[in-house]
């Protein structure tokens, strides 16, 4: 059974809401990305250009800006579990009707 759903169909809140999800995952997760790039080359020119105290303050930063990123993201996951969205039009307040069909449909 495949659904079809055009995205006129959603609701501007959910398009929206998946849009600013999805951005805010990319942005946190490849920031936290970058921050364990800065420790490794921080380890890596430990004699030239950094110290060790400088090393292991940004191994505790990293760890905690990824714990925070985790956190977030369980949170979420917890959230939306408990309150799905609606499928509801917020103009009309009618749900919306989703197609079926018995074989995939070859776009």
């Amino acid at each position: 059974m495949c659904v079809s759903v055009q995205w006129s169909e959603l609701p501007s809140q959910f398009v929206m809401a998946l849009i600013h999800t999805l951005g805010a995952m990319m942005a946190f997760g490849l920031a936290s990305v970058y921050i364990w790039m800065q420790v490794a080359l921080s380890f890596i020119t430990l004699r030239r250009l950094s110290s060790l105290l400088v090393c292991w303050l940004r191994v505790i930063f990293a760890l905690i800006a990824t714990a925070m990123f985790v956190l977030v993201y369980v949170i979420y996951l917890f959230i939306t579990a408990e309150f799905p969205f609606d499928n509801r039009n917020l103009l009309n307040d009618r749900p919306i009707r989703l197609q079926r069909f018995d074989r995939p449909v070859i776009f």
